[in-house]
């Protein structure tokens, strides 16, 4: 062994525990696989009797050993990251993989040697090892070695060879990864249109259409609906319709039904922008589309699309096993497996969690993020180093208690996982794809995945309580209507039925009613100059009592002093009016007056005046003497006293 010593104190809470000796060994084993003739096992029972006598505790059971331990050479390959030897077949100082220095701590805690005491063997070939397998490999260090140094996955198969597992540092889970290629979108004019499906578009310009010419039929039934003047066609309601949907809403509308349909109308409005404008964005942006291969495994079985696996692994045992349907590729490299999937040879790659974190950040395989783990994990399980089940012959089964006691540990504290990624991920490259490559759900779609149009599932809803809203504002605006009109008829019936029985009271002589008028009027003045109180309520001004005609100021009848009641009396029997079948009453009574006044006596020097204000010469009838003064407007007559009463 050609081996630089050095020592190092290894302090546990301030003591000094002992002395581990470090240095670049070289392999002292020289081994060949599968090669049986000898064993390397060293015999365990002392110390686990120590143990079972409480002598020595767990943890420090293997404390001062020199355990004899095989690992896989990396050195040259693209897993030097695992374990390397520099140029001279020695470990090296820096950096000698992850092998080393988990190696290295698990030692340090339990107190054990290893670095003089180490074999190496190469990893399994088809060329050289034909049909054997990597559970043979397995099976065949652990019954030579006291430990096993590796990423050994844990199966059902393995455990039933006699195969113990302590705590693993590495991830197997199983699980398929495919890959999404970019593609550039093309140009596209009516990218603007991709939001929605083109069911969903020919459903909104129904309703655009459907909206206008409702309002304008809610318009027509009601002319007060709106504040502005609809034209007789549609037309323009259908295009400020239009403008809704922009969100300009141009209407006015001045009544219950119009606001109704107006509020259904801009809601809907509101959310059809709102949805058109949230899913616009990812449309209208240029961005890479993604191609992807099987998501599943039911999926590669129903396409028999290509799946690469690494060959001879567990994952391969398993999917032989479970899935013999599967088209399986198998590859002798596990970085062929990825470079089967970059090619387009493969659609899909079964492989292990941890193998995908490392060549997710390759730039040879996966240069443009494009792997994805797809679905869900197959098979759970850690992987890490081995022994052989051993309790009474060698008590081999020892170490793999002391081993998993003290890897738990490590795990807990975080040593593994930094360990993990300083030593592999970080040097096989700084660049990290996992934003990229590892946004999958459960399911299998991709998180980031373009949007999808909406369809009419999706938006029907608003659609249906706009229809609803509009056609209740129609049927609202009908009833009102109909009930107008019904009111009107009723109305009209009711008038026409109070003007018949008005018609049959009035009675057939209006002169009689015009002569029963005047009596009464007179009877109101009194001889001794008794103020009279005109027909309209007016009072009269204070002085001479005078008789109120037409209340009205252009209508007013002047009549003579207070003996002009008594005259009227006594001339009423010698009236008599023309038959007059005007309907109003007060203009008939007024035309009396004017028309069937008593004659003035022929000697008499009063005029008479004309409409035109001109006097004629006015005869005299029963002493009565007086002036008539027609007004122009024929509204009425005034009675203009003498000059000598």
């Amino acid at each position: 062994i050609l081996a630089i010593p050095t020592l190092r104190s290894v302090v546990d809470g301030g003591h000094v525990k002992g002395e581990v000796i470090l240095a670049q060994e070289m392999p002292f084993f020289k081994v060949e696989k599968f090669d049986r003739s000898y064993m390397h096992r060293q015999n365990l029972c002392e110390r686990q009797r120590l143990l079972f006598e409480g002598n020595v505790s767990l943890e420090n059971a293997l404390g001062g050993l020199d355990l004899n331990v095989v690992m896989t050479d990396y050195t040259g390959t693209e897993d030097d990251c695992f374990f390397s030897l520099n140029e001279r077949g020695e470990i090296r100082a820096e950096d000698p993989g992850i092998f080393v220095v988990l190696l290295d701590e698990i030692a340090r805690r339990a107190g054990f040697r290893w670095r003089d005491s180490f074999g190496l063997v190469k990893a399994l070939n088809s060329e050289e090892d034909g049909n054997k397998t990597w559970a043979d490999l397995l099976e065949w260090e652990v019954e030579t070695f006291d430990l096993s140094v590796e990423g050994w996955a844990r199966s059902v198969d393995r455990m039933s060879r006699s195969i113990s597992f302590p705590d693993g540092w590495y991830d197997a889970s199983t699980i398929m990864v495919h890959r999404a290629k970019q593609e550039k979108s093309p140009f596209n004019v009516w990218s603007f249109l991709n939001p929605f499906e083109t069911g969903v578009w020919v459903l909104i310009g129904a309703t655009i259409v459907f909206s206008g010419f409702s309002y304008w039929l809610l318009a027509s039934m009601n002319s007060r609906a709106d504040e502005r003047r609809l034209s007789n066609w549609p037309l323009d309601s259908i295009f400020l319709s239009a403008l809704t949907f922009t969100g300009h809403f141009e209407f006015r509308p001045n009544t219950l039904t119009a606001r109704l349909m107006s509020f259904s109308w801009t809601f809907w409005a509101l959310i059809m922008a709102s949805a058109y404008t949230a899913n616009l964005a990812s449309f209208l942006v240029t961005r890479n589309t993604h191609r992807f291969g099987v998501s599943s495994i039911e999926e590669a079985i129903q396409t028999q699309s290509p799946v690469c696996i690494f060959a001879r692994s567990r994952e391969d045992d398993f999917m032989t096993k479970n899935y013999p349907k599967v088209n399986l590729i198998r590859k002798e490299q596990e970085k062929d497996v990825f470079l089967g999937l970059k090619t387009d040879e493969c659609q899909g790659v079964i492989t292990q969690m941890s193998s995908f974190e490392m060549f997710e950040r390759n730039k040879e395989v996966n240069d443009d993020c494009g792997m994805k783990w797809t679905g869900r994990t197959i098979q759970f399980g850690p992987s890490g180093f081995a022994t052989h089940v051993d309790t009474g012959t060698y008590c081999t089964s020892l170490l793999s208690y002391v081993v998993n006691l003290h890897m738990v540990r490590m795990k807990a504290e975080g040593f593994v996982e930094k360990a993990w990624n300083t030593h592999v991920l970080d040097k096989i490259s700084d660049r990290r794809c996992v934003e990229v490559a590892r946004g999958t759900n459960d399911s299998g779609t991709a998180d980031g995945d373009d949007s999808v149009k909406l369809s009419i599932k999706d938006v029907g809803g608003i659609f249906v309580f706009h229809v609803s809203v509009c056609v209740a504002s129609l049927l609202i605006a009908a009833f009102q209507r109909s009930s107008k009109r019904t009111k009107k008829k009723s109305t009209q019936r009711r008038e026409a039925t109070q003007a018949t029985s008005q018609k049959e009271e009035e009675p057939e002589d209006w002169s009689e009613h015009c002569i029963n008028r005047r009596r009464k009027q007179a009877s109101r003045g009194s001889t001794d100059g008794t103020q009279i109180i005109s027909s309209e309520g007016r009072d009269p001004e204070q002085g001479p009592s005078r008789f109120l005609g037409r209340g009205n100021k252009r209508g007013s009848m002047w009549a003579s002093t207070a003996s002009l009641g008594q005259r009227l009396q006594e001339a009423a029997p010698a009236i008599t009016p023309k038959d007059d079948n005007s309907e109003d009453r007060p203009e008939h009574c007024a035309n009396c007056r004017a028309k069937e006044v008593p004659q003035i006596p022929p000697d008499s020097n009063e005029t008479l005046s004309s409409e035109e204000g001109k006097s004629e010469q006015a005869p005299l009838t029963n002493g009565i003497y007086g002036r008539v003064f027609r007004r122009g407007d024929n509204k009425g007559s005034m009675w203009d006293n003498t000059t000598e009463p």
